[in-house]
């Protein structure tokens, strides 16, 4: 194992990882896997990439990466520093002992956290443009605010067991397979898809639900009723449901019912108009 105090050095040891573009990519780098301690307050003008680094227990304080920052299988991290500075997106994926995100860190597009087994902790507020949490075993809670302008997904997460009271999703939802979450806060109105298959606890939709694409129920036994003020613009699927009504002018409205067969969902027929009676 070597500690690197300057960047000189570092660069010195493997000059294939620095890129003529400014970028830093460790990965597939002979030799990265024993790198014990990396230089504080190391300023990489692009992209960094810190793959394999197997002994490495801490990332670096003052770090500062222009653009996208990511860390992938460096099985000893556990945290990130609060001074961190990133330009655009934070990847973590297949970090076995990476468990947190202190306050503070706040890229300015995306995180993405996935497959880090211990991870239990965003930021107690965050502002992106994408959010992705999946196969995360750990993690039980989110933020209490959540702004995610485009896309947000928290997936295969079976701990969780809520979202956040506040949160704003501009275009496309993922909650699939987080069987302990209960409820689904009002006010979404999205551009594009609500996946949420296997949220068994899952018992009601919320009555303003808006929905521009494809709405997936599949594997929600909760589920009984689709509401009669939800609105969704593409298919309704719901596969492995059980006897869902669905109000008529909502099926009407959906290009495409998809079930494994007639049994999952029932359409309620709305009420004929009560004649009137002649005026004698």
């Amino acid at each position: 194992m070597k500690r690197y105090l300057t960047v000189e050095e570092l660069r010195k040891d493997f000059p294939t990882a620095f890129k003529s573009t400014g970028n830093v990519d460790f990965g597939n780098v002979p030799g990265a896997a024993d790198i014990a301690e990396l230089p504080e307050n190391w300023t990489v003008n692009g992209d960094l990439k810190l793959q394999g680094l197997t002994a490495l227990r801490e990332i670096p304080k003052g770090l500062s990466v222009g653009r996208n920052f990511e860390l992938e299988d460096c099985r000893s991290v556990v945290t990130l520093p609060a001074d961190i500075s990133v330009g655009r997106s934070i990847r973590v994926i297949n970090c076995p002992s990476f468990e947190a995100i202190p306050d503070g860190v706040s890229p300015s597009y995306s995180f993405f956290i996935f497959g880090c087994e211990k991870f239990a902790r965003l930021p107690s507020s965050l502002d992106v443009e994408w959010l992705t949490v999946s196969n995360c075993p750990s993690l039980r809670s989110l933020p209490d605010k959540v702004v995610a302008r485009k896309n947000f997904e928290v997936s295969s997460c079976p701990a969780l067991l809520s979202l956040p009271q506040h949160l704003y999703v501009g275009e496309w939802m993922c909650i699939a397979e987080c069987p302990e979450v209960r409820s689904i806060p009002d006010g979404l109105n999205l551009k594009y898809d609500l996946l949420m298959s296997g949220c068994s606890q899952i018992e009601e939709l919320p009555v303003d639900l808006r929905v521009g694409r494809n709405l997936d129920i599949s594997k929600c036994s909760g589920i009984k009723e689709i509401p009669s003020t939800a609105e969704i613009g593409g298919a309704l699927i719901m596969r492995g449901c059980k006897g869902v009504i669905i109000p008529e002018h909502v099926a009407a409205a959906c290009p495409n019912i998809i079930a494994y067969s007639h049994t999952d969902y029932e359409i309620a027929r709305s009420p004929e108009p009560e004649a009137s009676s002649p005026t004698p």
